[in-house]
């Protein structure tokens, strides 16, 4: 029995799936000039048979999985983390009796983390924005508006500068 997040399956078939874009130009005699291959993600194909009575709320917990994007992990013989559901095809045949047939895609994903780190400021956050302040209100005071016209010599003459 394999497992994808929380329900267990009976699976039948595991395929995986790697493969890269390779961007071309035409060049006036010869093959086509490559210079970039850029990897896609990896997916993960399953074929199997969610069993048992409450198999409906199996298939909605995978529907709402995939809607909302939710990372899980499959172990099978197959182990993958950060997947997610991108498709769900599932049929009712009369081969299975209590259960649904489904095939299902999963996608490898990775996460962006932050480098940043925050610093506590003690002691010294006061006297911080108190300069802060200060500093700001001088930038407030010495900005004046130029109009057109307005002379650089005018304005020192008017600033006492």
């Amino acid at each position: 029995m394999a497992k994808l997040g929380k329900i267990s399956l009976l699976i039948t078939d595991e395929g995986l799936s790697s493969s890269v874009t390779a961007t071309s130009y035409p060049v006036e005699k010869g093959e086509p000039l490559t210079d970039h291959v850029q990897e896609e993600a990896q997916t993960l194909s399953i074929s199997g048979f969610v069993l048992g009575s409450d198999y409906k709320s199996s298939l909605q917990y995978f529907r709402d999985s995939m809607r909302k994007g939710t990372p899980l992990t499959f172990t099978g013989r197959t182990i993958a983390k950060n997947v997610i559901i991108t498709s769900i095809d599932d049929s009712r045949t009369s081969d299975v009796g209590n259960g649904s047939a489904v095939s299902i895609k999963l996608q490898f994903v990775r996460f962006a983390s932050t480098s940043w780190t925050k610093v506590k400021i003690m002691g010294r956050r006061k006297q911080f924005l108190k300069n802060h302040q200060a500093q700001r209100q001088f930038t407030m005071l010495s900005r004046k508006v130029i109009l057109i016209g307005d002379v650089q010599y005018n304005m020192a003459q008017q600033s006492k500068l």
